[in-house]
């Protein structure tokens, strides 16, 4: 990792499983990109991409191939291929075991080097886009484009998108189109929004239409189409009032430490996550958030 960050291997617009990166930060820059656009009184088309068991469907005759456009060859390369080939699994059932069979795919679920791995495949993905922009967390991937004109913000984003879908199948990677999953938003305020005859981005995927809608939750921030983030706060306090009412029944079973670890690292990231989603945010909104705290 230190060889790839000090030589600028990795795509600058990839956030995950990198140092100094997170999902708030991916998600402030893709926010603070959108909201600009919409101080020039443009419109912004989204598609949100996520692939179905990402980690699992690349072979590794691809990972392989790859490495040597990173500058890994020689020993670490065999070592690598060494990490990778001769792997084997079994299925047990009613006592019964079956015969071993060879992976030729995946990353290893749990390791340290398969996020490392991914994220080398994942690089060139890039390349694939011409014109639009485009926002990496590992495999959760969105791409959009800004104009005042729907028409061409359609035309950039299906020629970009077709673009990356014949990446993903030459790397060995499968779209999930499933409603919540891989979907298309159109940004804009309100007002113009409702201006425009045609909200309709209709983006197709082969011969499907991927569907449009009007919130998605990315990266853990829930987003509104002009980027309102009362349901983002809204939902976050829910969560964290229910674990919080849930913790104050156990509280008398358990010592102090043990409290303060739950409320740590299972109530307080709802209410801290994505903290740059309450600028602007009504005063009752943050007092809920506040009551909670104390």
């Amino acid at each position: 990792m230190n060889y790839l960050e000090s030589n600028h291997l990795l795509a600058p617009n990839q956030y995950g499983y990198r140092s100094k990166r997170s999902t708030e930060l991916a998600t402030a820059y893709f926010c603070d990109s959108i909201r600009r656009e919409i101080d020039n009184g443009k419109l912004t088309g989204a598609i949100f991409v996520d692939l179905s068991k990402a980690f699992d469907t690349i072979g590794h005759s691809t990972i392989i191939d790859k490495l040597s456009s990173f500058g890994i060859n020689g020993l670490a390369k065999d070592w690598i291929s060494s990490y990778l080939f001769g792997r084997h699994q079994r299925v047990r059932y009613n006592g019964s075991l079956s015969p071993p069979s060879q992976i030729f795919c995946g990353v290893p679920q749990g390791s340290i080097l398969g996020p490392l791995l991914f994220l080398l495949i994942f690089n060139d993905s890039t390349k694939s886009i011409t014109t639009c922009k485009m926002m990496m967390y590992a495999d959760d991937t969105v791409i959009f484009y800004s104009d005042k004109n729907i028409a061409r913000i359609h035309e950039n984003l299906q020629s970009d998108f077709n673009s990356f879908v014949t990446w993903l199948e030459h790397n060995e990677l499968i779209i999930n189109t499933k409603i919540g999953k891989t979907e298309t938003m159109l940004f804009g305020t309100g007002k113009r929004i409702s201006m425009t005859e045609d909200t309709s981005l209709s983006i197709k995927h082969k011969e499907n239409i991927i569907n449009q809608t009007n919130s998605y939750k990315y990266l853990g921030l829930s987003l509104s189409n002009t980027l309102c983030m009362a349901q983002h706060i809204t939902s976050s306090i829910k969560v964290a009032s229910s674990r919080l009412n849930l913790l104050k029944k156990m509280r008398a079973f358990m010592h102090t430490e043990t409290a303060i670890v739950i409320y740590r690292s299972m109530i307080l990231p709802f209410l801290t996550n994505c903290n740059f989603a309450t600028f602007g945010a009504t005063p009752n909104y943050l007092k809920e958030r506040i009551v909670l705290q104390e």
